[in-house]
């Protein structure tokens, strides 16, 4: 019998969907519930690769709740939701931290959303220098290229200038889904919809 994968969970084919994660799949969702390492990237981006080739133009939804995670790995996925031609949604439901806010902000424009008690959080990478001199000083020079990266990007998809940006990064910037809107890191604050009750 054939079988898909779906953030690795196999599945049969013609079977009913047992496991959330693979139904929310067959929906084109891809959800980031965990700070990202690279093992949540490598099923993220292969994620984003299936979708892809499954359909060239329909839109990918990202639902971001992520403490923030390791910048190699996050910009893995950034680079990978850049290359594929398929409108990206992103969603923040309850936190995208660090790496998780460059993701939330890199949707596609007009496409990114928070829900109203959503935090949103500004930092840069994590130093951790060690190591003898000459190597804290290689380290820092890498350090220091890859937060030149990661302020380029918030800049481009903020509309933010890359002095204001470099000037945000240098303490931690906590933000509600207002002020996350008012920042530019998304596009619109999702509003509660009127629950429909049987009277």
């Amino acid at each position: 019998m054939n079988r898909k994968t779906y953030n690795n969970y196999r599945v049969e084919e013609n079977q009913p969907v047992t496991n959330i994660y693979a139904h929310l799949l067959q929906q084109r969702i891809i959800c980031i519930m965990t700070p990202i390492c690279d093992e949540v990237a490598g099923s993220v981006i292969a994620q984003i690769l299936h979708l892809q080739a499954a359909n060239t133009k329909q839109t990918i939804h990202m639902y971001i709740n992520c403490a923030g995670g390791r910048v190699s790995s996050t910009l893995g996925i950034y680079d990978t939701m850049q290359f594929v031609g398929n409108p990206i949604a992103t969603w923040c439901v309850g936190q995208a931290t660090d790496m998780g806010s460059l993701l939330l902000s890199a949707g596609t424009a007009g496409m990114r959303s928070a829900l109203p008690h959503s935090r949103i959080t500004l930092t840069q990478p994590v130093s951790g220098l060690s190591g003898q001199a000459s190597d804290v000083e290689i380290q820092a020079e890498e350090i220091s290229r890859i937060l030149d990266q990661v302020n380029n990007i918030y800049a481009k998809h903020t509309g933010r200038s890359l002095e204001e940006i470099e000037e945000v990064m240098q303490r931690h910037r906590f933000m509600d889904a207002e002020a996350a809107k008012d920042f530019g890191i998304i596009d619109k604050v999702l509003q509660f919809p009127e629950k429909y009750t049987n009277k």
